[in-house]
């Protein structure tokens, strides 16, 4: 099991937005806690990069589904080039891309 690049992007992203709305310290203490815990959590997980091959595939993607997600697409382009199966709850945007296997392994 990995984890593309910019799954991770956005992650640290969406703590950083937490830390700069934290407004309490109660709040910026919480905020910086889940930060590091997401490092942490980091540190067992493989990073799948978006290299070349996936920046190619990324630029095909884009012509066959301009209404996707930049990130999405970038999502799919790692996971395909690596022959890989995208684990999600949310396959809304991921279903149009014919060749994606996507799978949701969440309790409902």
């Amino acid at each position: 099991m990995a984890v593309t690049i910019i799954t991770y992007e956005e992650q640290v992203r969406g703590r950083l937005l937490f830390i700069s709305k934290a407004k309490t310290v109660e709040q910026q203490i919480l905020a910086y806690q889940g930060l590091e815990q997401l490092i942490i959590d980091y540190q067992s997980i493989v990073l799948i990069p978006f290299n070349q091959v996936a920046m190619l595939e990324y630029q095909r993607l884009r012509k066959l589904y301009p209404r996707l997600g930049k990130m999405e697409l970038k999502i799919a382009a790692i996971t395909l080039t690596n022959k890989g199966i995208f684990l999600t709850r949310n396959s809304t945007d991921f279903q149009q891309i014919d060749e994606f296997k996507i799978e949701d392994w969440s309790v409902t």
